[in-house]
């Protein structure tokens, strides 16, 4: 995948995300890397657990995170 392609696909994450346009490029391009298949989220380390608190902690540090993190709990009963 080229930079251009890698950008589009970053912008169309971004587009179902709430971020500031002067980030956005950027936080599309982050998503892709941590979290998609080949980031670091699949990287060997660290357990399930941890990446899930990882994941949940930075969710409440996001604006209107701690309403997505309080969704996930209830799916999970």
């Amino acid at each position: 995948m080229n930079d251009d392609e890698r950008l589009r696909l970053a912008r169309r994450l971004t587009d179902a995300l709430p971020a500031p346009e002067e980030i956005r490029d950027d936080w599309g391009l982050f998503i892709m890397d941590t979290v998609l298949p080949n980031g670091v989220w699949s990287r060997p380390g660290l357990s399930q657990r941890d990446r899930s608190m990882i994941t949940i902690a930075a969710l409440t540090a996001c604006p209107g995170g701690s309403r997505t993190v309080s969704a996930a709990r209830r799916s999970e009963s």
